[in-house]
């Protein structure tokens, strides 16, 4: 089983959580010094976060065009953060459509 359709399956099994994340919060922040593969950053990309995330995470989290990758110092983040805008619905489906990948089937 493929990294991706694990992905798959788990937000598929999170059907609550686009309500969860998107009536609470518009940004997702994840410095971090040490860090595996962070799903979590996947998962936010999914439901349409903007997602800042530090850059000594894995290159691999890139799934969508709103995710920023910053060094680990204050001002970087402040004028991310600051300066992002709303994610269209056009860039939620192509991430959606990279997570999923073309050929998987659901039954």
């Amino acid at each position: 089983m493929s990294l991706i359709f694990k992905i798959s399956y788990i937000l598929r099994k999170k059907e609550k959580m686009y309500t969860l994340l998107n009536s609470i919060n518009n940004i997702f922040l994840f410095p971090s010094h040490f860090e595996g593969l962070g799903l979590a950053a996947v998962e936010a990309q999914y439901y349409g976060m903007n997602t800042f995330v530090s850059s000594s995470l894995p290159a691999e989290l890139n799934v969508s065009n709103y995710i920023d990758f910053l060094p680990l110092n204050e001002d970087a983040w402040i004028n991310a953060i600051t300066s992002c805008k709303s994610v269209n619905i056009d860039s939620v489906n192509d991430c959606k459509k990279i997570i999923h990948g073309s050929n998987i089937e659901y039954s």
